[in-house]
């Protein structure tokens, strides 16, 4: 076990702490929760008036604690004490002296001058091998019977010059017993940065564990066992005692050794229950506690928050206490807060989330809000005093967070159905459908309203989306009635509909194989189309032909849906040859199509021609 003394506290940190939470962490975060300072001020002394009989205040348990073993124990036996160890060393003989009995101990002729006043301590080697004498047994066996108060005062002694944690540990139980929870508190803090967990056997680690978790409460622990978890030799000292762990502690410490090892990884870690229970954990607290950790850490505290998606309104205020002191000029700042206020979104605490987004097109508004003339030169101004900007340095008011922060703003002040705002009136691509934005996943969306004389079809609508299980036909993401009994379906976005055009790398022989293997599918659920135009499909960015409107369709046996889509699927193949090349089917084709009597041989005529 590492050795310290006054002069030279920085030796209690421990060689295996891990960088990005520092050592005083621990103890600055419990000074917070506790509303107590690390360490009590220094008082300024009085001077005692002749007779008085008021004794001087005691020092506080963790200034014990602090200032144990102040003989230099790194330094050669025949090194003369200097004036201070000598000091305090004498303070230490009287305290052996007064309880000699009671420790039973066995001392030689130089040992008892010592212990008498009689000679002065100037031998580090004596003195040390005097102060080893008290037997760990004889202490263990004689506290039990003394009152609690008598029992602290004793093993204060003793710990003053003791560098075993056995003693430690029976101090703290002591303190626990007669201190005020704060100071208890700050007592286990301050050993706990002195322990160095490869000496401290599973015996004693359960007697920690169980102090921590008596003295600090649920709201407490978590940080602190996180600020524990950062050494190397605390979490190996853990897997030796972990299945005598206190219950308090059994639930949380699972989900803070996943943050710890989130932060501390190089690559996002997937997004366990354990990694969000962690941070809801973590960042349920107030805002003095998660400043006070350290600026490296509180970054990959956000970086893991945001990534494991934390969902409860405890830890987004949180996450938007590490959003709020990130610098202004930080690189991710933009996508941190339009990811914490897709965060609020989801949880529904909307003003929080407009107040965010505003934020982010602030600088945009401004600009538009200026009057044209002053625009003008003050563009004309820049373009003077910059270089010429290229695609690549594009300006930060153009940036996409500003812009999808905008589309959000449109989308939390428009009108809403089903739980999706909308962003534009008619969507500009896609007949018969509007965009919006599902507020709760943020998902760009197409939405279809109907007037109430088409409740029934619409219903059957959503029935035929939810019944045919197929990866090419649109998902079906809400529906239902408005509060004017206007009836809506709700899909994902796509790029465009086919009867504005196929992709440029997509022949028309491609996408009417596609198109029709996706109609047989739908028959194959027991399903049917009375018309299959152009405008019900739609393509993805990737280029992708997916069934996106299925109003009208209706439900029958698996064979008569086969052989009712065979005509539909005829004329989709037709009006995709005239869309594409402004030209009927091709001669090659055309008898092919004409003699399919199934769809099983209308889609081989095609597939036929797409391999020529």
């Amino acid at each position: 076990m590492p050795q310290t003394c006054a002069q030279c506290k920085s030796a209690r940190v421990s060689p295996n702490r891990q960088p990005s939470l520092r050592p005083a962490t621990l103890s600055t975060i419990a000074a917070l929760m506790t509303d107590a300072p690390r360490k009590p001020p220094r008082q300024r002394r009085r001077r005692r008036r002749p007779g008085s009989s008021k004794k001087p205040a005691q020092p506080s348990a963790a200034q014990v604690i602090a200032q144990r073993a102040p003989v230099a124990l790194d330094k050669p036996a025949d090194v003369p004490l200097t004036d201070e160890e000598a000091a305090r060393m004498r303070v230490h003989l009287a305290f052996l002296q007064r309880h000699r009995k009671l420790l039973n101990l066995k001392v030689n002729a130089n040992e008892d001058l010592l212990l008498n006043g009689k000679r002065q301590p100037t031998h580090r080697g004596s003195c040390m091998h005097l102060l080893k004498k008290v037997s760990r047994s004889r202490v263990a066996s004689v506290i039990p019977r003394m009152q609690p108060e008598e029992r602290a005062a004793f093993l204060r002694g003793i710990v003053r010059f003791t560098t075993e944690f056995e003693f430690v540990l029976m101090y703290l139980e002591a303190v626990k017993d007669v201190a005020s929870e704060k100071e208890a508190i700050a007592a286990l803090v301050e050993a706990l940065e002195q322990v160095d967990y490869q000496e401290v056997s599973g015996a004693q680690m359960r007697r920690l564990l169980e102090l921590i978790a008596e003295l600090f409460d649920d709201a407490q622990r978590p940080h602190l066992l996180l600020g524990l978890l950062s050494s190397r030799s605390f979490r190996e000292a853990l897997k030796r005692s972990e299945a005598a762990l206190p219950d308090a502690l059994l639930g949380i410490m699972n989900a803070v050794s996943a943050v710890q090892t989130a932060i501390h990884a190089q690559r996002a870690q997937p997004p366990t229950a354990d990694l969000r229970r962690g941070l809801e954990l973590l960042l349920a607290t107030d805002e003095r506690t998660l400043t006070a950790y350290p600026k490296r850490t509180r970054g990959r505290l956000l970086r893991a928050a945001l990534e494991a998606g934390v969902q409860t309104g405890p830890a987004l205020t949180g996450v938007a206490v590490l959003a709020k002191g990130l610098p202004p000029d930080h690189k991710d700042r933009e996508s941190i807060t339009l990811r914490l206020a897709g965060l609020k979104m989801s949880i529904g605490d909307e003003t929080e989330a407009v107040a965010l987004l505003e934020r982010l097109v602030a600088p945009r508004k401004e600009r538009a809000d200026r009057p044209r003339k002053e625009r003008a030169d003050r563009s004309r101004q820049d373009r003077a005093d910059r270089p010429r900007q290229t695609k690549e340095s594009k300006p930060a008011d153009d940036s996409p967070e500003r812009r999808t922060a905008e589309l959000w703003l449109r989308a939390l002040r428009g009108r809403r159905i089903g739980g999706v705002g909308l962003t534009e009136r008619r969507a500009r691509r896609t007949p018969g459908f509007a965009t919006g934005l599902h507020i709760r996943s943020q998902k760009p969306v197409w939405i279809r309203t109907g007037t109430p004389d088409m409740a029934e079809r619409f219903e059957s609508a959503a029935a035929a989306y939810n019944a045919v299980a197929a990866p090419s036909v649109a998902e079906l993401i809400a529906s239902g009635k408005t509060d004017d009994d206007q009836p809506f379906v709700v899909i994902p976005e796509f790029s465009h509909t086919a009867n504005r055009g196929l992709p440029g790398d997509r022949s028309p022989a491609q996408v009417t194989a596609e198109g029709v293997r996706i109609l047989w599918t739908v028959a194959r659920f027991g399903w049917t189309l009375p018309r299959a135009e152009l405008f019900r499909f739609a393509f993805d960015g990737h280029g992708r032909l997916w069934l996106t409107d299925i109003l009208d369709a209706e439900t029958c046996t698996v064979a008569e849906a086969e052989a009712q889509m065979l005509e539909p699927a005829r004329s989709f193949v037709g009006a995709v040859y005239e869309r594409a090349a402004r030209t009927a089917v091709p001669a090659s084709l055309e008898p092919s199509i004409t003699a399919a009597t199934n769809m099983a041989e209308l889609l081989a005529a095609l597939t036929i021609d797409r391999l020529r």
